[in-house]
């Protein structure tokens, strides 16, 4: 099964200057408990690898990039509509814009953390179109850091 997992803000911004403008480290343990669900592979863009500099603990990680240069512990894959059409196990999509633009057609489940303010990013998750997915839960409002969120799944109707 293909998952996205994402932290987003009100204007569904996900990234500015190529980092997590938020700090939530609430959100950064859930990640870890989701992705070390279901086998531990993670899929990442390269940016996103470089933003975050290092590996997962304890999770097998999947580099997009058009390099050919190998990345030590990592798989590297330079065409991921190929990886996810051939799949032959569950993964998550972490990011960034354009990776989650790419595996969004394929996802059969969404991890959205919805943040409750503009932090004026200059990456974005793609449209999604709602009418396609259920929300199948939702925690009640969380506050952290003067940030108010909401951690919620949704599955492909």
């Amino acid at each position: 099964m293909i998952r996205i997992i994402v932290a987003v803000d009100s204007k569904w911004g996900i990234a500015k200057n190529g980092q997590q403008p938020w700090d939530l480290p609430s959100d950064l343990a859930y990640f870890r408990t989701q992705t070390l669900r279901y086998g531990g592979q993670v899929v990442m863009g390269r940016k996103t690898y470089d933003a975050i500099g290092h590996l997962f603990v304890n999770r097998h990680t999947i580099i997009v990039t058009r390099s050919a240069a190998k990345i030590p512990g990592a798989t590297v894959v330079n065409d991921l509509d190929a990886y996810l059409k051939n799949l032959q196990s569950d993964v998550w999509i972490a990011g960034g814009g354009e990776v989650y633009e790419q595996a969004l057609q394929y996802a059969q489940e969404i991890y959205i953390t919805h943040i409750a303010a503009d932090f004026a990013c200059d990456v974005f998750f793609p449209a999604l179109d709602m009418s396609k997915f259920i929300k199948t839960s939702e925690t009640q409002p969380l506050i952290e850091n003067s940030v108010q969120f909401t951690q919620a799944v949704y599955t492909r109707s």
